[in-house]
């Protein structure tokens, strides 16, 4: 019954959205893709936004055999109040890989994993960029069908690790400073957050306490004008409790790590530093398409080149050892503020490439 009444509430938040902005600037990216790990990916993004900067994003994929997502996101900022809505819908191989060897990219089994997102954020911006405000999320695990294990004996303990199921409730303290001159498409400015999650993880085993701390500062600086920009991104966060996986801090993957597997590394504490080198090659060009001229009559486009950096803790058996990838990408700017992006990257040591496409910049 809950799942009915989720998908009402969902469905009526679509609609609603679309009805105020209708009159909106939008844009559509259908396309496909291939990763080492997930094969060819069908994916289609849209984002539009109003004349009051609200903004809508949609974004789906699928890759066959049950894998794919789907995601929302609806950003109505004001100036007195700013307010968020996620909603997202993961169904994917979870890889489970060596948790001994770091360096070691050989899968030992697998199965399908679905993951359920519902978060509400509500921020109360001041003049002067300072921030604070409070997010409430739901978290959902679960497996589809039955593990696909190694042959090897000593493989089945991490089973009990990986393949927890369970939800998670928080209620999330945000403070900070927002100082860029566009979130989505950053020229200049610096930004810093720190958030405290509060709240439980739920297992049919019981249930844990969750304490989680998070800070996330990024900084932009203009080499040469608009057109060099150097930007930075250092986060880091620490779980004061003993919480199941799922719970636990991930790096790898397109958000944070990449290059790597997603979710290839876990654990209680961490820090990841990034850097990216954005090159603007041509700036507010003639759109020609006659479809998109009309929308967007001028177009940006450019290259980054980019390396990501980090670690992980794990309470028995300390750190992973640094680990590192680098790449380079290409970027289509769309004035105000929508940016498509693709990047290949690939681990500094071992590993093939891996290719990522998103309507957004990584951070």
């Amino acid at each position: 019954m809950h799942h009915k009444i989720l998908r009402l509430l969902l469905t009526a938040t679509v609609i609603l959205v679309c009805a105020h902005l209708a009159q909106a600037r939008w844009f559509i990216l259908p396309g496909a893709y291939y990763t080492e790990e997930l094969g060819w990916v069908a994916s289609c993004a849209f984002i539009a936004e109003s004349i009051e900067a609200d903004r809508f994003e949609a974004r789906f994929e699928y890759s066959g055999e049950d894998e794919g997502m789907a995601a929302l996101r609806y950003f109505q900022p004001r100036q007195e109040v700013e307010l968020t809505f996620i909603a997202e819908f993961r169904s994917s191989q979870k890889h489970v890989f060596s948790d001994l060897t770091p360096s070691l990219q050989d899968e030992l089994f697998n199965s399908n994993r679905q993951a359920t997102l519902l978060a509400f954020r509500c921020d109360f911006p001041k003049p002067n960029g300072l921030f604070y405000g409070f997010e409430t999320a739901y978290r959902l695990y679960r497996f589809k069908g039955d593990i696909e294990t190694g042959e090897s004996p000593d493989e089945f303990s991490l089973t009990d690790l990986y393949y927890s199921e369970g939800s998670e409730y928080s209620v999330s303290l945000r403070t900070g400073l927002e100082a860029r001159d566009n979130r989505d498409y950053t020229t200049y400015g610096h930004h810093l957050l720190w958030q405290l999650d509060l709240g439980k993880t739920y297992q049919p085993s019981g249930s844990d306490l969750l304490l989680r701390n998070q800070i996330d500062g990024r900084e932009y600086v203009q080499l040469y004008r608009d057109w060099t920009i150097l930007a930075l991104n250092l986060r880091g966060g620490i779980i004061h409790h003993q919480v199941p996986y799922f719970s636990q801090f991930k790096l790898g993957g397109v958000d944070n790590l990449r290059g790597f597997p997603e979710d290839r590394y876990y654990g209680n504490a961490f820090y990841l530093f990034r850097t990216e080198l954005r090159q603007t090659v041509l700036k507010d060009v003639d759109t020609q398409f006659p479809i998109l001229k009309k929308i967007y009559p001028k177009y940006s486009a450019g290259f980054v080149l980019f390396t990501d950096a980090g670690d992980l803790w794990r309470d028995s058996m300390g750190w992973w050892g640094r680990r590192q990838g680098i790449g380079a990408g290409l970027r289509i700017i769309l004035p105000p503020s929508v940016v498509a992006a693709v990047d290949l990257a690939k681990p500094i040591d071992v590993g093939g490439w891996n290719f990522y496409i998103n309507l957004r910049q990584s951070f």
